[in-house]
């Protein structure tokens, strides 16, 4: 018998959530917007969900997550780098008020 991925989730004996994207049946649930969210960090969902990869389709990610890293995968070189100067841009700026104010 093959072990659940959550199982393996570093909060798996403290953890409430019952939208855990290490749930291979998760798309079986239903789900209210006011259920509790899975605090897990990402990387480490992911890592785990990459060895279940046959029963993750979304390999540990949200489905939100796992649609975002796929946009970020289809866009081209010059495309990443415009996104990227893009942010760069907008944390200097937010530096800059965030000096400005006193903070």
């Amino acid at each position: 018998m093959q072990m659940s991925p959550y199982y393996e989730c570093p909060r798996f004996e403290t953890c409430s959530c019952n939208n855990c994207p290490l749930d291979p049946d998760i798309a079986k649930r239903s789900v209210l917007p006011s259920d509790e969210k899975c605090t897990a960090r990402k990387s480490v969902r992911h890592r785990i969900g990459l060895q279940y990869a046959d029963l993750l389709p979304f390999q540990g990610l949200t489905s939100r997550e796992f649609k975002g890293k796929q946009r970020w995968a289809s866009l081209g070189e010059a495309q990443k780098q415009k996104v990227i100067n893009s942010g760069l841009k907008g944390l200097s700026t937010l530096n800059l008020d965030t000096k400005n104010q006193g903070l």
